[in-house]
């Protein structure tokens, strides 16, 4: 007979999401960023994006840009707020992080008046408890 014949009768659920949850536990995720270059034009402002796979609240973790060449940091969120204290002086009061979609896990640095100097790799890291991921994008920066 069967052991849990309630459970077999009223479970409308479908177990199809088995192979996905096992091969992606709970708390990770991937950073994602654009393929293509950003350009800037230079004294403008330019936003660098990336977000979380699948969609993760992303208010209670380290999120970390910096500098891919030689890890310079330009912009660091922490304990739910901006840490500038912290940051490169060359971009200390430049940079804001906008967060509106924070909750899903999506993610803008917004850059001001960019500089020639800005152009480069730049990536965006994300660190919970559990796990860390990072995504890298480049920007271009040219003259009007």
């Amino acid at each position: 007979g069967r052991i849990f014949p309630i459970f077999a009768r009223k479970c409308p659920c479908s177990f199809s999401f088995l192979p996905w949850f096992l091969m992606n536990p709970i708390g990770q995720f991937t950073v994602v960023s654009p393929d293509k270059p950003i350009w800037a034009n230079f004294g403008e402002d330019t936003e660098l994006h990336c977000f979380l796979a699948p969609r993760t609240n992303a208010e209670n973790m380290e999120i970390r840009w910096f500098r891919s060449n030689d890890s310079s940091l330009v912009h660091l969120y922490r304990e739910g707020k901006d840490q500038e204290a912290e940051q490169m002086p060359k971009f200390r009061g430049r940079t804001t992080l906008v967060k509106n979609a924070i909750v899903d896990g999506n993610i803008v640095l917004r850059i001001h008046k960019v500089r020639v100097s800005d152009a480069g790799n730049y990536t965006c890291q994300f660190q919970s408890d559990k796990h860390l991921d990072a995504a890298t994008c480049e920007l271009y920066v040219t003259s009007k």
